[in-house]
């Protein structure tokens, strides 16, 4: 594998920041993130050319989602969860996904005709895939047992002593 890696893997960037100015200026050929929206926050702020686009691998695309909670010694536990109703209401996901650019984060299954068209009418950037795409690549996210291992894994047999 070192062979393919930036610079042979005799260094390695330290933070996502440095991969991000290595993508730029065109020293690796991508970046990743598991925002589909990566791409498109980056164009419009300048760091990335116009031309880059974003991609999923055809298997083994790695989803997730945050996900909101109340703390256990919440001082308002039912305050709290209003709050997380309207967070997650449809209303406002839908409105927050316009003002942000991010991607509507729902079964689009789960909503009502109406609703399902607001979302698909929702504009993208063209440098972000389609919730489509998206979906029909997703796997879920991997249990931290093998995240774990994929560490180690790395450690051992990719940075050997570095």
């Amino acid at each position: 594998m070192k062979p393919y890696l930036w610079r042979k893997g005799e260094t390695y960037p330290t933070n996502t920041k440095e991969v991000d100015r290595l993508f730029a200026n065109g020293e690796i050929d991508f970046a990743m993130s598991y925002s589909p929206t990566f791409a498109a926050e980056r164009i419009k702020r300048g760091e990335y050319p116009a031309t880059v686009r974003t991609f999923v691998f055809d298997s083994g695309t790695i989803s997730n989602y945050s996900y909101l909670t109340i703390a256990f010694n919440s001082a308002n536990p039912a305050g709290a969860l209003t709050v997380i109703n309207y967070l997650m209401s449809v209303e406002h996901l839908i409105e927050q996904t316009q003002e942000l650019g991010s991607t509507y984060p729902h079964d689009l299954q789960v909503l009502s005709n109406e609703q399902r068209d607001k979302v698909k009418n929702l504009p993208r950037h063209e440098s972000t895939l389609s919730p489509e795409v998206l979906a029909e690549k997703a796997i879920p996210e991997a249990d931290s047992k093998y995240l774990e291992r994929l560490e180690k894994d790395w450690r051992e047999k990719v940075l050997q002593g570095f």
